[in-house]
């Protein structure tokens, strides 16, 4: 093959030198040798075919994986939707712990997963309609958020201080709540003015920064309604202050037994609600993080790292779940409180790592790691 490549070489030069244009179509070149002769230049007047990073095989594999499923959040709603109802939530707790401890205490490490690998949701999570909240109270458009989440976090706020209001209150408790109600409206649009926000993070790393935006919001949102909460709860008589953990569900109440026989808080269920954010900790992506990134042995290390921190952080949120329900409103609020300082703590370990995590990666690892999505 080679003998015939360089008299086929020899054969072309001659071809191009010949000053006889004659002598030179006596020369008969087979059109195989034409071939091998023809293929180099043709190359070099039409450039060399390259493959398009965006095209290869390897993307396609990965697009399709990240595709399919991956570890389940700890429940059907996104991350960015409980962050926004975490401080309703807690207040709920504070006052009707029978109906809200599932729901608040459900909040931990599996948010904080959910928010990592939440690759897709400025396009799927959030409308990209610009809202605000103009004087009168009406969401009209202006900056980036959500109206769906506004309205919603404004309906819930309302509708938990209805229920308050539904009871027999006297002038004075009245004024008292009015309080209350200024102040939790107020914050729940200060809240909404970082959890509804439309703008979606790129990197797991920026949305961890995020949800710790988020909590520090409703901590002080917390923070700023606790006093006033307290001096309402003060006016409140022995009749009134029981009546806030009775079940909001009329058949319910009906069918309940008599207060005497019935505990006013059950005791035994607040780690409960705890529990399954260990089980999302150990739902941990291996097998998609494999198939998008083809790690290094080096990047595999840094990737086993980021697993024992969550699996750390996970054990470290779960010392937060209280051994039994606290007896009083706002000692409700404060555990609510030290869990969404926990939880703020956790994700500030978990930013450092997942910064750990793609600083070793290169270009197209880093799309691909901040495009993994939970399911």
């Amino acid at each position: 093959m080679s003998r015939m490549l360089l008299l086929g070489l020899a054969a072309g030069f001659v071809l191009a030198t010949s000053p006889d244009a004659a002598e030179a179509r006596k020369l008969r070149v087979p059109g195989v040798m034409r071939a091998v002769i023809g293929a180099p230049f043709a190359l070099m007047r039409r450039g060399i075919p390259r493959v398009h990073p965006h095209t290869s095989r390897r993307d396609r594999t990965v697009r399709v994986a990240l595709h399919t499923r991956a570890i389940e959040p700890a429940t059907p709603e996104r991350a960015a939707g409980r962050s926004a109802s975490a401080y309703l939530e807690a207040l709920g707790y504070a006052l009707w712990p029978s109906e809200y401890k599932e729901r608040f205490w459900s909040h931990g490490i599996g948010d904080l997963t959910a928010r990592m690998f939440d690759g897709a949701g400025s396009g799927e999570a959030r409308a990209k309609t610009p809202v605000r909240i103009a004087a009168d109270g009406d969401v009209a458009a202006a900056d980036s958020l959500d109206p769906a989440c506004v309205t919603a976090a404004r309906e819930g706020a309302a509708a938990l201080l209805a229920r308050i209001e539904s009871l027999e209150l006297s002038g004075r408790q009245r004024t008292a709540l009015q309080d209350v109600r200024a102040a939790v409206m107020q914050t729940t649009a200060d809240i909404t003015d970082v959890t509804c926000s439309t703008e979606h993070p790129p990197t797991p790393a920026a949305r961890l920064r995020r949800m710790k935006d988020e909590l520090w919001a409703v901590r002080y949102a917390q923070t700023r309604v606790r006093p006033l909460l307290e001096a309402f709860l003060a006016t409140l008589s022995e009749t009134q202050d029981a009546a806030l953990d009775k079940p909001i569900d009329a058949k319910a109440a009906d069918n309940a037994d008599p207060p005497s026989q019935q505990p006013a808080v059950p005791n035994d269920t607040a780690v409960a609600a705890c529990g399954p954010q260990n089980a999302a900790a150990l739902a941990w992506p291996a097998r998609e993080l494999r198939r998008a990134l083809r790690p290094s042995a080096e990047q595999q290390a840094r990737l086993e790292r980021l697993r024992m921190t969550v699996l750390g952080m996970a054990q470290y949120l779960a010392k937060s779940c209280p051994a039994k329900i606290a007896a009083t409103p706002l000692q409700r609020l404060d555990a609510a409180n030290n869990r969404l300082r926990a939880m703020i703590y956790a994700a500030t370990v978990l930013q450092s790592a997942t910064n750990g995590v793609y600083a070793c990666l290169d270009a197209g690892q880093q799309r691909r790691f901040s495009a993994l999505q939970m399911r």
